[in-house]
């Protein structure tokens, strides 16, 4: 978004004072949707003012002229208090339209004053902005406001340069449609019939999570080690990889240690039961030509549980 500044000697008087813009508010938000914007300067006046006031002064100013030509010349502009400042934006009810305006804002403000340090008290130093959608959330000043300061007041908290206002039953959906989306990011983009296949540098975490899976909960584990003669080829080794997750369940584990190395965790699988897996790999395995390479050594142990 590219601000562009009016150049008024006074970006002051363009400000309505706080009963103006209550009752500016008042009128609009009654028939008009729109967003109750909060911006709050003081805590980047503040930092300023202790090394140079009149820069101070002039930072407010700049801060003004940008807010003016961020939204439409019929949007109320005013201030709450010393550095707060307060927008009715009319028509727009969206937060990644209000985010990205705030973003653009304290960009083009660090743009016009380089020398503001990047964070105070450990902090980043940003202006900081709350927001509340009408009608949604209110159709007056008065509740406009207090929900604008509530995310306000959670932007000062959370660290972020913008909050907008969500009920606790829209805070409740946004939170299932988050795991929702982030169970799609985690989870298999296709179904892969066969085990699960790790790279070697993947195994140790899933074998470290199966230890304390059997530890806690006596979930049977076992783990299986096949090695191929040294005389088994590449093109061996890959074959044998791929009867191996062709073979075990899905639920299985499959990783490969080196060329001719494999191991395979089975889940909820007891000692007694690794017996006939063998048996069904070592059948599979004589049926395929590569077999005629040498056959496999075996091992096998119970992962925890000792």
């Amino acid at each position: 978004m590219d601000i562009t500044l009016s150049g008024d000697a006074d970006p002051w008087k363009a400000l309505l004072s706080p009963e103006a813009i209550r009752s500016e508010v008042d009128r609009l938000a009654e028939t008009v949707p729109g967003t109750l914007l909060i911006i709050d300067l003081s805590e980047i006046r503040a930092v300023v003012d202790r090394s140079d006031k009149d820069k101070g002064h002039e930072l407010s100013g700049h801060m003004v002229e940008l807010m003016r030509a961020m939204v439409r010349l019929t949007d109320p502009v005013g201030y709450l208090a010393a550095d707060v400042f307060v927008l009715f934006l009319q028509q727009v009810a969206s937060e990644d339209v209000i985010k990205n305006k705030i973003t653009a804002l304290n960009r083009e403000l660090r743009q016009a004053f380089p020398t503001l340090p990047e964070e105070a008290h450990g902090k980043p130093l940003t202006l900081l902005a709350g927001a509340a959608f009408a009608p949604s959330e209110g159709q007056d000043y008065a509740e406009l406001c207090q929900k604008a300061k509530e995310a306000l007041n959670l932007a000062k908290e959370e660290g972020r340069l913008c909050e907008v206002y969500r009920s606790e039953q829209e805070e409740a959906g946004d939170l299932r449609q988050g795991i929702l989306k982030l169970q799609l990011t985690l989870g298999e983009n296709r179904y892969e019939p066969g085990a699960y296949w790790l790279e070697f540098e993947e195994f140790p975490v899933v074998y470290r999570f199966l230890y304390r899976l059997v530890e806690n909960y006596q979930t049977p584990v076992q783990l299986l080690q096949f090695r191929l003669p040294k005389t088994a080829s590449k093109e061996t080794a890959q074959e044998f990889q791929q009867m191996l997750l062709r073979t075990l369940r899905r639920s299985d584990c499959i990783t490969r240690n080196g060329r001719r190395h494999f191991l395979v965790a089975l889940i909820r699988a007891k000692a007694e039961d690794v017996a006939l897996v063998e048996e069904r790999i070592r059948s599979v395995w004589k049926k395929i030509k590569s077999s005629a390479d040498g056959d496999y050594t075996f091992e096998t142990d119970s992962i925890g549980g000792r």
